[in-house]
C-alpha cells in the first residue's frame, strides 16, 4: 500500500509541473469589415483618408425589455422600427 501511494504521489508531482514550451507561435485572428480600418492596418496614413460616416441605420427594439420595464413606444415611433425581437 505504501509503494502504491508513493507512486501515485510521484505521478501527481510529475503531472503538476508546467509544460515546457520549445517554440512560441502567436495566433492572431482579426476580422475587419470596415474599409477604412482595413486601409490603416495595411499601412495607409489615417490623415490622408477621407472622413466617412454611416450611410445606413437600423432601428431595433426588444419587445420583452419594453414589457419588463412597463414601457411602450408611441404609434408613430413604433411604425419606424426596422427590427422587432424578443
Amino acid at each position: 500500500m505504501a509503494s502504491n501511494s508513493s507512486s501515485v504521489a510521484a505521478n501527481i508531482a510529475r503531472r503538476s509541473q508546467p509544460a515546457k514550451a520549445t517554440k512560441t507561435i502567436p495566433i492572431v485572428m482579426l476580422a475587419v469589415n470596415d474599409p477604412v480600418v482595413d486601409k490603416i492596418l495595411h499601412g495607409a496614413n489615417p490623415a490622408d483618408l477621407p472622413v466617412a460616416g454611416a450611410t445606413q441605420f437600423t432601428f431595433s427594439v426588444n419587445r420583452e425589455a419594453l414589457k419588463r420595464l412597463g414601457l411602450s413606444l408611441p404609434g408613430d415611433i413604433g411604425t419606424r422600427v426596422d427590427e422587432w425581437f424578443e
